[in-house]
């Protein structure tokens, strides 16, 4: 079967998908907030509608999508009031449409999926990108969630050694208006990932205290789960983050922090 992704500007679309809204309401009414989004892979709609629409929302692929979410979402509120409809801005739809605005029953969910996860997204030249998206957002929603990643999917063993940028970037989501925050780690069958308890605890942490101290919750974690061990893991987790924080220039690293 060949990947693609519906047309949001065909009207039986909409009528079919209002109705499956529906029904996952009627299944599960203690829900309060019901998933419309794209398909996780590219390929949407190249028809006229689907392009005139681009062109209107300044050439954003998200301009289709918040357009039929916020259709859906009207037709939702007439039965439903109190339900919500979260749609993600994620892959090509990362960029918010020129005039689309969502409607107050709907969440935007920006999900940063190419940034480089080594470094805070404010420091990091190649997430400037992403820096701007969430700007770009947060002007238009005051209902703005975030799909973030902490793992590598390639590989949930390899060292990942992201935690100076989730320090600095949760607080960073906060000041910037966010109200929602998800957070997908490693989730292998059986369980498992590097350092995935660490990163749990860590993380927990600050989700309950954006200002908690990350060196401190480390520490806690090390030396309550390895006892004696806990100097070399330390010294281990140090390790893996002095090469993320190196800065590259030509054949060598410069042994100073990330700018």
């Amino acid at each position: 079967m060949e990947k693609g992704q519906l047309c949001l500007t065909n009207p039986d679309v909409l009528r079919l998908s209002v109705s499956a809204v529906l029904e996952w309401i009627r299944e599960h009414p203690e829900a309060t907030i019901y998933s419309v989004s794209q398909n996780d892979w590219d390929g949407w709609c190249e028809c006229d509608n689907c392009r005139r629409t681009e062109r209107e929302e300044g050439g954003a692929h998200s301009g289709p999508i918040l357009r039929f979410v916020n259709a859906l979402a009207a037709e939702v509120e007439k039965k439903h009031p109190g339900k919500l409809i979260d749609t993600l801005a994620y892959l090509y739809s990362e960029a918010p449409p020129l005039r689309a605005r969502p409607r107050p029953n709907v969440r935007i969910r920006l999900c940063p999926i190419g940034v480089c996860q080594a470094h805070p997204y404010e420091k990091c030249p190649y997430n400037a990108y992403f820096m701007k998206n969430l700007r770009a957002w947060s002007k238009i929603t005051n209902q703005l969630y975030i799909w973030h990643y902490n793992t590598n999917f390639s590989n949930y063993l390899l060292p990942f050694p992201d935690f100076d940028e989730r320090a600095a970037d949760l607080p960073m989501y906060r000041r910037h208006g966010v109200v929602g925050l998800f957070l997908e780690g490693a989730y292998p069958p059986g369980g498992g990932g590097e350092m995935g308890e660490l990163h749990a605890y860590v993380t927990a942490r600050l989700l309950w205290d954006t200002a908690a101290s990350p060196e401190k919750s480390v520490n806690e974690f090390l030396e309550a789960v390895y006892g004696p061990a806990a100097p070399p893991m330390r010294s281990f987790f140090d390790l893996m983050h002095k090469l993320v924080r190196m800065r590259w220039r030509g054949p060598a690293y410069l042994d100073s922090p990330f700018p």
